[in-house]
């Protein structure tokens, strides 16, 4: 089983960016999805995360404390059936971040990930 790993951050520039959001699909499109409450996040966010990924944070009952997206994510994980691999197109923070949501890392997860390759295609200009 493939799971897609998508997290939002305090910023790229900072040694150790804090989670503010993260999210997992599997190949069958069963979703999990949670959000930091600002408390824990918003001092440290840079100025293009403060334009580009707050305002699009869903919210609601979306955001939670670390302990229960702990609980919730690894019973998540422990619901898949297979042995997963994680998949993300960032994995020097995404899959640090995902690492330390399970302090107790779940069987059915592989130990490390798998960087996604995004191609950008060429832009066609019309003239």
């Amino acid at each position: 089983m493939i799971l897609f790993l998508d997290t939002e951050f305090t910023g790229l520039d900072q040694d150790k960016p804090d989670l503010i959001s993260l999210g997992l699909v599997d190949e069958a499109g069963r979703e999990f999805y949670a959000e930091l409450p600002p408390s824990h996040y918003a001092v440290q966010c840079n100025e293009w995360v403060h334009f580009n990924v707050l305002p699009h944070l869903w919210g609601g009952d979306h955001v939670q404390s670390v302990a229960d997206i702990r609980v919730r994510l690894a019973a998540w994980i422990a619901s898949i059936q297979d042995h997963a691999v994680v998949v993300t197109d960032c994995p020097d923070a995404d899959f640090r971040l995902l690492r330390s949501l399970l302090p107790e890392w779940p069987a059915n997860l592989a130990p490390a990930s798998v960087a996604m390759a995004l191609q950008q295609r060429p832009v066609r200009r019309i003239t």
